[in-house]
């Protein structure tokens, strides 16, 4: 399990594909056989949304992210995108879902990040709630709270990496 605190160069998901990679080609894993789940909370929940997210709420500025197609701040999930003309296609969301990696969303993240959009954007929690949930990328898991999920996956045997 792979909680990821930062997000800078994908570190959260290439973090993960190195580890994939590794058990596939060192130890002989077959698919199936490792298994990820990143955490996201802080910087990396950006990860989680779909590019209409990502142009409503400017999650290109806030992640400092430029999109090599634009020289702009992305207005697209360049995490997401498995175009090979994209820096992180090789490590895409959907490319780690394909190898069995489970994303993992705080509900207390999205608490805070709803109250600040809400206020930002003068529009009911309840709207940018739904919106936000709505506007998750498919295989997105939404839990309680992250931390009590890698408590509960440390129980079950995970071991437990913190990416800061």
């Amino acid at each position: 399990m792979f909680d990821a605190h930062v997000l800078g160069d994908a570190v959260p998901l290439v973090r993960a594909n190195n580890y994939l990679t590794a058990c596939r080609d060192a130890y002989q894993d077959k698919p199936g056989e490792a298994q990820v789940v990143i955490a996201l909370h802080a910087a990396p929940m950006v990860i989680a949304f779909n590019d209409a997210a990502w142009a409503k709420y400017a999650f290109g500025e806030r992640a400092r992210l430029t999109d090599p197609k634009t020289g702009k701040p992305s207005l697209r999930n360049l995490y997401a995108s498995e175009d090979v003309a994209d820096p992180f296609a090789a490590v895409a969301v959907p490319a780690l879902q394909r190898r069995g990696t489970l994303f993992l969303f705080c509900n207390n993240v999205l608490r805070n990040l709803v109250s600040s959009l809400a206020r930002r954007r003068s529009e009911t929690p309840e709207a940018v709630r739904a919106d936000l949930i709505a506007s998750f990328l498919p295989g997105i898991m939404l839990v309680p709270a992250v931390v009590a999920g890698i408590a509960m996956a440390q129980e079950h045997g995970c071991a437990y990496e913190s990416l800061t």
